[in-house]
């Protein structure tokens, strides 16, 4: 699998650079903290991601009266999907837009963190639902990769911008193929 060339060094580039790990919190008491977490971050009305079984758990409870008691707004979006669809990233993604939020907090596994960071994604930067995801006319691997770190903060940016490849094998539901893609392994 080859990159694109944006991510060659470049003479007279950098040849050295940092990286700095997101703060983690956890242990005892953490959830309780949430809310204060997001006011520090500039936070004012809160989307909370979560599915409707974690919805029904102490967690989620404890997270919201967090955010309230540091005097944010709240709204819980309990609708995610487990292995996130289209289907489920645009409902998440007009939860977001209608609320006007300007924060985003996820309850629960990957797929409520997946869907927080796609709905803030397309509220924010509204565009084809697919433009982030399939190369499109006039879309070019150094224009997504300008677009893309320009206006995500680092901790939403790809490691890998674009990357071309042939047509996956489908089944006849329109799923990937599993075994016509072990037929073209080699």
């Amino acid at each position: 699998m080859a990159l694109d060339t944006y991510f060659n060094p470049a003479p007279g580039g950098d040849i050295a650079f940092t990286v700095e790990a997101p703060k983690l919190k956890f242990g005892i008491g953490s959830l309780g903290e949430v809310g204060e977490d997001a006011k520090a971050l500039g936070m004012t009305r809160v989307a909370l991601y979560t599915d409707p079984r974690v919805a029904k758990l102490e967690p989620v409870e404890t997270v919201v009266r967090a955010i309230r008691a540091a005097g944010l707004g709240v709204e819980v979006y309990d609708r995610v999907e487990v292995e996130p669809t289209d289907r489920s990233f645009k409902a998440g993604a007009a939860f977001a837009r209608e609320g006007g939020f300007d924060g985003f907090v996820s309850v629960g596994g990957g797929s409520a963190m997946d869907t927080a960071k796609a709905s803030n994604l397309y509220a924010t930067y509204p565009a084809d639902f697919l433009a982030y995801v399939n190369a499109h006319e006039g879309v070019t691997a150094e224009s997504l990769a300008k677009d893309i770190t320009t206006a995500l903060p680092t901790y939403m940016r790809p490691r890998t911008i674009f990357v071309r490849h042939e047509p996956l094998p489908k089944n006849s539901n329109g799923k990937i193929d599993r075994q016509a893609l072990k037929a073209l392994a080699p």
